[in-house]
Formats: C-alpha cells, structure tokens, sequence
C-alpha cells in the first residue's frame, strides 16, 4: 500500500515541479497526507455510523490526525526523496504509466466522493 502513496507523492510533486512550484515537495506532502485523511475519515465515519448509527467525529481527533499524518508522511518523505522516487518511475512504459494514472485518478475521485457523501448524508 506504501507503493502506491509513494507514486501518488511522486505525481503530486512532478505535477508541482512542471508548474515550477518552489515548495513542491511540501505541498506533496500536504496532498498525500489530506487524500489519507480522508480514507481515515471514510473508515471511521462508516464505523460510527455501524455502530452507532451517528457520526461523531470531533475536530480534535480530527486535528490529532491530521497532525500526525503530515509529521509521519514527512518522516518517511524526507527520507524516501523525490529524486528516489522520479528514478524509479522516470522511466515506466506508457502502458503502465496509463494504468498507474488511470487508478491515481480513480482513487482520487472516489475519496472525495467518500467524503463528500458522509459530510452531507443528511441532507438528502
């Protein structure tokens, strides 16, 4: 699973990078960390709702977990460099890189709808 958030931040800054973004890695870092934020929110939500039928889900732990995904992803990012990274996947085919899109996008898509749905389940 580690593979595929280390492509994501590899895309995220190549995106930044192209864009000549000076803070590029940073705001990597930022997109990867708010994309797992929300799956942890996604699973903790249905959860919630399973087991209790509401969600309660307070802005501490929301901040606490937000916290400590960036410092965690920033850890393994600062080690893991982008230049490690663009090295190993400069070079894919375009067949794979199309797939490793493909999914990227497909990811990115249904987290936010995921969130997007729990947010404003009352509404409907």
């Amino acid at each position: 699973m580690l593979k595929f958030f280390d492509y994501f931040y590899y895309r995220s800054c190549l995106f930044y990078y192209e864009n000549n973004d000076s803070s590029a890695r940073i705001a990597a870092l930022c997109v990867v960390s708010l994309f797992e934020l929300f799956n942890l929110f996604s699973i903790f939500a249905v959860l919630s709702l399973l087991l209790t039928g509401t969600i309660a889900y307070g802005r501490l732990i929301g901040g606490i977990m937000s916290v400590g995904l960036l410092i965690s992803n920033g850890f393994r990012y600062n080690k893991l460099n982008f230049d490690v990274l663009r090295a190993k996947w400069q070079n894919e085919n375009g067949h794979d890189r199309m797939k490793r899109k493909a999914f990227l996008r497909t990811y990115l898509i249904l987290s936010v709808l995921a969130v997007l749905l729990l947010i404003f389940r009352n509404e409907w």
